[in-house]
């Protein structure tokens, strides 16, 4: 279940994440390269550094909330589908990107 208490810290300390109520804005991330399945995720994350992915995993630390990683979002062998009201941690470099 989307927890507010998550997404003021993500927003607190990290980029501006993509949040599930743009459907435009998320509809990138709900997706990897075997379209067939797709799931809309609570919120994206794109962490910038290494610190900021330690952030994010210390924040989500609770058993209610999911997390999903995600790198190019190829995913044709193995990919990472989103959880529905989950966390997406997108560590792609070119992830910025998506949200053009």
């Amino acid at each position: 279940m989307p927890n507010p208490r998550v997404l003021g810290l993500f927003r607190a300390h990290l980029p501006p994440p993509v949040d599930h109520p743009d459907p435009a804005a998320v509809r990138p991330f709900e997706t990897d390269g075997i379209t067939a399945f797709r799931e809309r995720p609570w919120v994206v994350v794109l962490p910038e550094n290494v610190e900021q992915v330690r952030t994010i995993l210390e924040i989500s630390d609770d058993p209610d909330v999911p997390v999903v990683t995600r790198g190019a979002g190829k995913g044709l062998s193995g990919g990472a589908r989103p959880i529905r009201d989950g966390v997406l941690l997108t560590i792609f470099q070119d992830a910025e990107n998506h949200r053009r």
